[in-house]
């Protein structure tokens, strides 16, 4: 039977590290109930193989400390698991409706006790002894399998109470970390031979992760993929903004294909100081509508207030040449909005092609204020 035991834990323990390695890349961005559960399955996971040791090694080994520190180890470590699941159970309720921690107090304070009286049962042989370098329970061993099947009672009467707010499908998921634990202890004494405690709650947790936790961690990857995404777009004009033109201006591009366009809006401070920062808006955006119309499919940003940038791959200076002339047409069919430079190619980085295409926006933008005579200062 002790080979079945020790089998079945390194299972669970396999199973365990799949579900953490699964979890564990995005937990600085978790919700708390993630990270608690992943702490349930650091643990878990570490007392299933504590326990296929303890069963491996007796009667192997004559080295008595160790095999009392493994089977205390492997009755401590349960605790722990246990106030885990209530503290992540707390967590999940949390994020439903407003609850304290203080609900599964009960269950951490029992635990608690377990906790202590294991740690001085395995001291005084209350709890177990080593005889003949093999483990045999002591008196004690009832007492700190009946106090957790007081605490998994109380966590039902809180899924029940709760139960509505869950749902029916979290409702069953989270009680089956009580019931198979509960089934496994029940029969181990009856039997007082089989000990399937840790495989009991590695299978509880999988249900639960399975049914619970995989969708929490991909629904917690999505909004954090929302929100890296977000982080990189202009909220006024919705093209990218300053920090995706750095990222974008600072990878090792090959300049042979490449043509920048750099614009600059004329007269969007008089723009604003006449008509109000709201129209002011709307010009920008106005602006960025027809950038988006001529220039649809390439990378464009907004880099501040008033100046944009385009940036065109795989094209050639033909087809570059087409685009902007397209786009200078529309540009002074609308009062000559904006001041545009362009440069193609060459040697250098990116920033230097940009910077090249910027030069060449102030020129037309002093052949503007030359031209209409209006005022630099607008």
């Amino acid at each position: 039977m002790n080979s079945v035991i020790i089998a079945t834990d390194i299972l669970s323990t396999i199973i365990m590290l799949i579900i953490f390695c699964g979890s564990i890349s995005d937990i600085k961005r978790a919700k708390r109930s993630t990270v608690l559960f992943i702490v349930c399955i650091a643990i878990c996971s570490i007392g299933s193989s504590i326990d296929a040791v303890s069963y491996a090694i007796e009667g192997s080994t004559k080295n008595a400390p160790l095999l009392y520190f493994v089977n205390s180890a492997s009755f401590l470590i349960s605790c722990l698991v246990f106030a885990g699941f209530a503290m992540y159970l707390a967590a999940v309720i949390r994020e439903l409706v407003d609850i304290s921690y203080k609900i599964v107090l009960p269950v951490v304070v029992i635990t608690g006790i377990d906790f202590f009286i294991i740690l001085i049962g395995s001291i005084n042989g209350g709890l177990f002894n080593i005889v003949d370098y093999k483990y045999v329970a002591g008196s004690w061993e009832n007492v700190i399998n009946i106090l957790p099947l007081g605490c998994m009672l109380y966590l039902y009467v809180v899924l029940f109470i709760y139960g509505k707010i869950l749902g029916g499908r979290r409702t069953l998921a989270l009680s089956t970390y009580m019931l198979f634990p509960t089934f496994t202890v029940g029969f181990y004494l009856i039997t007082d031979s089989v000990d399937f405690a840790y495989p009991a709650e590695a299978f509880s947790l999988l249900v639960i992760y399975v049914t619970i936790q995989s969708q929490t961690i991909a629904e917690s990857r999505l909004c954090a993929k929302v929100l890296e995404e977000t982080s990189r777009i202009d909220s006024l004009t919705q093209l990218g903004n300053r920090r995706a033109y750095v990222e974008t201006v600072q990878k090792p591009w090959n300049l042979l294909d490449i043509g920048a366009v750099f614009c600059d809006l004329n007269s969007l401070k008089s723009v604003n100081y006449t008509y109000g920062h709201a129209e002011g808006d709307k010009y920008i955006i106005k602006f960025a509508n027809l950038l988006t119309e001529n220039f649809r499919g390439d990378a464009m940003f907004r880099i501040s207030g008033d100046e944009f940038v385009v940036l065109l791959r795989n094209t050639d200076s033909e087809e570059l040449e087409r685009k902007v002339g397209a786009f200078r047409e529309i540009i002074n069919q609308n009062d000559r909005m904006a001041a545009i430079g362009v440069a193609y190619g060459g040697e250098g980085t990116v920033l230097d092609l940009v910077r090249r295409a910027e030069k060449e926006m102030y020129k037309d933008k002093s052949r503007y204020y030359k031209e209409t005579g209006r005022d630099r200062r607008s």
